[in-house]
């Protein structure tokens, strides 16, 4: 006997969540790893890595002038920006084990698992801010990999030439200023979309559940005391977090960076704002809608306050009341491209889908 439509769901269900459990130990085993890298001493500066990696690989590789070229001044803004703002030990170690786990992936043709583990690492990690370098980490450590290729005289699954062509990727596909607005009622999985999509295009993130409590001085990953609720999820504070988010964008796009924008964003006068800024400045936007059936997203929303990582407060009550006022965006709201997003699918593939859309979208 085949099996019904609600099997068929519930089978995919199974097999989404059972890949997100193996996603969550890969991106805890990046995390250990790079504990243990922080914990081990100081790491030499990061301009001399960059250079001898640099030096190395392209002395091995031989490449074009022109494409080595375009691969130093693709690294230039990042390495002044973290000499401007140096990082932690931690946050710098996980940097470098993240970005040397992604090049790993992407060398296997697997770049829908590398987002999807760069998103779980980054949020568990509670490090939104190296979405915006992960790309100059990504390739940095495929350099690194390229010379250690040459040097183990071509044994491995991959080619030098390979680890050279993904660090060269990440120089080709530098992404200019744009704005991604990702939203969906709560427990649709848009944080998690976001962070990946933000760590491939190295967007800066903003998140409203983040913000909102920064704002109420509630810890980022502390529930927030139910006497306090009516004043931190007042239309009041909503309103205060939506400017902040617009002031975020707007302060990304004046410097000529991708930001992305990650809330529920459930009507148009909330989406109005951002992607009004996004014509001022002349830039591509897109609209990312997540969308996950009500069941799903009741089991997701249960499972996230089991999680010491998670951030946001929502669960199935919120999610119902944001269903009665949400209005869905349409495929002519101030120019952005529209890019509804099946959420239910297995977390590597649901990237590997959406990835080269929205790449599409803001590198236009």
């Amino acid at each position: 006997m085949s099996a019904g439509p609600q099997d068929r769901g519930t089978n995919e269900m199974d097999r989404a969540s059972s890949e997100f459990a193996t996603l969550e130990q890969a991106a805890g085993a990046v995390l250990r790893t790079a504990a243990e890298i922080a914990a081990s001493g100081p790491i030499a500066p990061l301009s001399q890595l960059w250079q001898g990696a640099f030096a190395a690989a392209r002395a091995v590789v031989a490449p074009p002038t022109e494409q080595s070229s375009r691969l130093a001044a693709f690294a230039l803004p990042t390495l002044m920006h973290l000499e401007a703002a140096p990082r932690s030990a931690q946050s710098r170690a996980i940097a470098h084990t993240l970005g040397a786990a992604v090049a790993e992936l992407r060398a296997a043709g697997r770049a829908g698992a590398a987002a999807a583990l760069s998103s779980l690492a980054i949020e568990m990690a509670g490090e939104p801010s190296l979405t915006r370098v992960l790309p100059f980490f990504v390739c940095l450590e495929a350099m690194v990999r390229a010379r250690l290729a040459h040097d183990a005289g071509g044994v491995g699954p991959h080619a030098v030439s390979s680890y050279w062509q993904i660090a060269a990727a990440e120089a080709d596909g530098t992404t200019g200023p744009c704005l991604v607005l990702c939203g969906g009622l709560s427990g649709s999985g848009k944080s998690f979309v976001g962070t990946g999509l933000a760590a491939t295009l190295g967007a800066t993130i903003v998140g409203s559940d983040r913000l909102r409590k920064e704002l109420a001085g509630v810890a980022p990953t502390a529930r927030t005391p139910a006497e306090q609720n009516g004043r931190v999820y007042s239309t009041r504070m909503t309103d205060r977090v939506y400017r902040r988010l617009a002031r975020a964008a707007a302060e990304s796009l004046r410097e000529g960076r991708p930001v992305l924008l990650d809330g529920t964003y459930l009507t148009p006068e909330r989406r109005a704002v951002p992607l009004r800024l996004a014509q001022e400045f002349g830039v591509p936007a897109a609209i990312v809608w997540c969308e996950l059936p009500d069941a799903e997203a009741a089991a997701r929303l249960r499972r996230r306050f089991t999680l010491g990582w998670a951030v946001s407060d929502g669960d199935a009550r919120v999610r119902a009341l944001q269903r009665r006022g949400a209005r869905q965006p349409t495929e002519d709201e101030y120019g952005a491209e529209l890019l509804r997003v099946d959420a239910s699918q297995q977390p590597a593939e649901l990237f590997e889908r959406l990835l080269p859309r929205v790449c599409g979208a803001v590198r236009r």
